[in-house]
């Protein structure tokens, strides 16, 4: 660092560097990935918001962030919207939000930061470790291969040339201010809709090991399901129990662990489906346990693969994963960053994780509420959809045949209430003990396995 410039002023050129070689391209290749440039003009031209900004330009490289924010905004609305809306004024509001909507909002606010830093040309050592520790984390969620570049840019020389240079080309990029950012509407409709689901279905699933037993009771408040640490899976049927918290009941159910020998793949497969749709009218989460003790091998990919073609690749709209043994967020996210088969999983999952610690005997009570959390994100994004919880054409044949059995059971025992029956049979359903086992499990071929 030359003497002829300041700390603040070299802070400021980090911020500068990584919004235009960095942020910018990470909402480009956003845009990219939903819309082409005729589509895009074409969709300028019916929108109040866009009309007055058809772009004229050759390819999407021309476009600055300010630019790459409203085009995602307005016109990748459904695709990438936040939990909270668009237009989220506070950063402080979205740090609990981690969809790929909740990262574009915190893009947007780190860029009209760092603008409001370049109009006074001065950048605190306080705000640029808070907004540098910001970027790390979007790129660790995003786009893990740019963490790198941002390593790169904090060691540059910077001197007083090179300062002058990145605030004009700032300033050149964005010749306007960034237009004021109206008040956000978090969708009320969308979250009476979620609010309205008083039972909410979990289903656990992971590798042999991973931990799926103990995350469930931790999540439950209670120990429910038998947890073990061998080669041997505890779990050989699907369990299940539930637990009520804040007016809601959660219903959990437990699944055998994937990766066993290969000659019960068959045998867990089929305890599998039976867990997902005696689960009926659908679940709303599914809870991916990974270990990060272990690495995926070639046959833990290849059970994820059966899992996309036993529910479906919008399956990935339901799932939380649980990383579990694992000494720090800041180790988890940097394991992450470093294994892309994790990287593309997370992505596909718009980045809903959470981190369970790294002893069985002593989950992080924060981890618990920042799942119940997720869990609410999930279902409020699903409602938008019009799912609040995953639908399947043998779901309503599922249901049907558990009231069916329910109504036996209370016909055997009067004193069994509606809920009571319905709890009962659900459990011996996804045990394998209905009378109409055989009647719901020989319908479930992979190829009916298809979102509604």
């Amino acid at each position: 660092m030359s003497s002829d410039i300041s700390p603040s002023l070299v802070n400021l050129a980090y911020l500068i560097n990584a919004d235009i070689v960095i942020l910018t391209p990470i909402l480009r290749g956003l845009l990219q990935e939903k819309i082409s440039l005729v589509k895009l003009r074409e969709k300028c031209a019916t929108i109040p918001e866009l009309s007055s900004d058809i772009p004229e330009v050759s390819g999407f490289d021309d476009f600055h962030l300010t630019q790459l924010y409203k085009y995602l905004r307005y016109i990748c609305t459904d695709d990438y919207e936040p939990t909270n809306g668009w237009g989220v004024k506070d950063y402080a509001a979205l740090i609990e939000n981690v969809t790929v909507g909740d990262d574009i909002e915190k893009i947007k606010l780190i860029h009209d930061e760092i603008y409001e830093a370049v109009k006074k040309e001065t950048m605190s050592e306080e705000n640029f470790k808070m907004w540098w520790e910001r970027l790390i984390n979007i790129c660790a969620r995003l786009q893990s291969t740019q963490l790198s570049e941002l390593r790169d840019i904090r060691g540059l020389n910077v001197d007083f040339n090179t300062y002058s240079g990145l605030i004009e080309k700032f300033k050149f990029i964005e010749q306007e201010a960034p237009p004021e950012r109206p008040e956000y509407q978090p969708g009320q409709q969308y979250k009476e809709k979620a609010a309205q689901e008083k039972e909410v279905r979990i289903i656990l699933l992971g590798k042999l090991g991973a931990g799926k037993s103990t995350s469930g009771n931790a999540i439950l408040g209670d120990t429910y399901f038998t947890a073990g640490s061998s080669w041997k899976t505890v779990t050989c049927e699907c369990s299940y129990a539930f637990t009520t918290r804040n007016g809601k009941r959660y219903q959990l159910y437990d699944t055998p662990g994937f990766g066993k020998v290969r000659d019960q793949e068959g045998l867990i497969h089929d305890e599998i489906k039976r867990c997902l749709f005696f689960a009926a009218p659908g679940f709303h989460v599914l809870a991916l346990v990974i270990s990060c003790a272990e690495r995926l091998t070639e046959q833990d990919q290849e059970a994820l693969e059966k899992l996309d073609k036993l529910l479906g690749e919008s399956a990935c709209r339901y799932i939380i994963i649980i990383f579990t043994r694992v000494k720090s967020r800041d180790i988890l996210l940097r394991m992450i960053s470093e294994a892309p088969e994790i990287s593309k999983l997370n992505a596909r999952c718009d980045c809903r994780y959470v981190w369970f610690g790294n002893s069985e005997k002593e989950i992080p009570s924060g981890s618990i509420d920042e799942f119940y959390k997720l869990v609410h994100v999930v279902m409020l994004n699903n409602a938008k959809r019009g799912n609040v919880h995953y639908q399947h054409k043998l779901f309503k044949r599922a249901q049907v045949l558990i009231e069916k059995h329910a109504k036996t059971l209370r016909q055997q025992n009067v004193n069994m209430s509606e809920e009571e029956a319905r709890d009962r049979a659900r459990e011996i359903s996804i045990n394998g003990g209905s009378p109409y086992d055989n009647e719901i499990m020989k319908e479930t071929e992979e190829s009916c396995c298809i979102i509604i």
